[in-house]
């Protein structure tokens, strides 16, 4: 009688897996088959890698969580500050602060999905003033850090570029790897 619920829990244990290996109907199976053979080292370690497995799916949870809910504001009051210092008006200075932290959370979400960031300018552009037709609010500058000449240049090019868009704000994204010239990076508010 015994052998025959053994053989029952072991065969809806097995069915359980294979439907879903992470389900945890799978590991109170095995823990039936378990509880009527002690001594079997088979279910015992299969009882071992399905509650690794839970753990794991649990963990996997609680990093895509973290990852989408990622809140930059939080990490950039002291940006904050120095924006009310630099414009007069409070609603110019949330309307930058608000450009820079979506564009952050944007890069690094994008970084914690594909594992990849593109460097570009995000320009906050004005909606009276750009010509929209001209000017994109994202320019790509992956070749901008490789010298001394290409940086340069870029530069020029996008100061040029926020004046002519009527931009209103500026945010650099591009991964540490590519930035091979100047070895500093600095800060620049238009």
């Amino acid at each position: 009688m015994h052998l025959v619920k053994l053989n029952k829990a072991l065969t809806d244990a097995e069915m359980t897996i294979s439907l879903n290996p992470q389900w945890e109907k799978a590991v109170s199976a095995f823990q039936i088959a378990f509880q009527h053979n002690p001594q079997s080292t088979e279910v015992s370690r299969k009882i071992k890698r399905l509650s690794q497995l839970s753990k794991e799916k649990i963990r996997a949870q609680e990093v895509e969580n973290i990852r989408s809910n990622i809140d930059m504001g939080k990490h950039l009051e002291s940006l904050k500050f120095e924006l009310s210092e630099k414009y007069e008006t409070e609603e110019g200075c949330k309307e930058i602060f608000s450009f820079v932290v979506d564009t952050m959370e944007m890069a690094v979400k994008t970084w914690h999905e594909t594992a990849k960031v593109d460097a570009r300018v995000y320009f906050l552009l004005d909606n009276e003033k750009t010509q929209t037709d001209k000017y994109a609010p994202v320019v790509n500058i992956d070749k901008a850090f490789e010298s001394p000449d290409t940086h340069s240049s870029c530069y020029s090019f996008l100061r040029q570029y926020a004046g002519d868009s009527f931009s209103r704000g500026a945010c650099l994204v591009v991964p540490k790897s590519i930035v091979s010239y100047p070895q500093v990076t600095s800060c620049y508010f238009l």
